[in-house]
């Protein structure tokens, strides 16, 4: 895969995770700071299913390098936004450095159950 082609995919990809973030909010408007810590955990849990799902099927173009760079690279990186995650951290913490340091270990450790929960669902095996 050419370099050009690899920066197509995530670009793309990242340039529909940005929209879907964009319309999610405002279909469902929010606190900023919720609103990002609710898209990073979903985030993380649709990571988690693509690369659980993508362990145990193949063949799907999902599957290949080329969908996990779009979707997983490009898709879910753009939907998802911890740079203002940390920024969100950052001026919560300066006038309440507990509650910040509460809202960013809440986020983590969300956002870790929720990709573990996505690999295992995305890594089960189908009973038909």
């Amino acid at each position: 895969m050419t370099a050009v082609r690899t920066s197509a995919l995530v670009f793309c990809g990242g340039l529909a995770g940005v929209f879907l973030r964009w319309s999610l909010i405002q279909v469902f408007p929010m606190s900023g700071s919720w609103a990002v810590y609710l898209i990073n955990a979903f985030g993380s849990f649709l990571l988690g299913c693509l690369y659980g799902y993508s362990e145990r099927y193949t063949g799907a173009w999902l599957t290949t390098a080329e969908g996990r760079l779009f979707f997983g690279t490009g898709l879910l990186g753009g939907f998802t936004t911890y740079s203002t995650f940390a920024v969100d951290v950052v001026q919560i913490g300066e006038t309440a450095p507990i509650a910040g340091l509460i809202f960013a270990s809440s986020q983590l450790i969300l956002g870790a159950g929720l990709a573990l929960c996505g690999l295992w669902l995305g890594n089960r095996r189908r009973h038909v």
